[in-house]
């Protein structure tokens, strides 16, 4: 569209990622074991949007920022470690 963009254009993918995490734990003993519990979560998304484009259908009233989508991911995870010693007589 040459009212917007005389010179032409180049549609740009631009993008805003977030990732996110948190981890925790505890170690103690209890009677004769060893225990480690730990506990972990983490988030990622990912932003488009298109700047520099436009929509021929809408003409010189058209935006020149579109947003494209966003994917998200959530994953959380926990761990629980019990040891002891036993005596096997060899």
């Amino acid at each position: 569209m040459r009212s917007i963009w005389p010179n032409g254009f180049l549609p740009l993918i631009n993008t805003d990622i977030v990732d996110f995490s948190l981890a925790g734990g505890v170690r103690t003993q209890v009677a004769d074991w060893d225990v480690d519990l730990s506990t972990n979560y983490g988030r990622n998304t990912l932003e488009y949007t298109i700047t520099n484009s436009n929509n021929v259908t809408l003409g010189a009233a058209s935006p020149t920022r579109f947003f494209a989508g966003k994917l998200g991911f959530d994953q959380s995870t926990s761990n629980l470690d019990l040891t002891n010693k036993f005596d096997v007589g060899l």
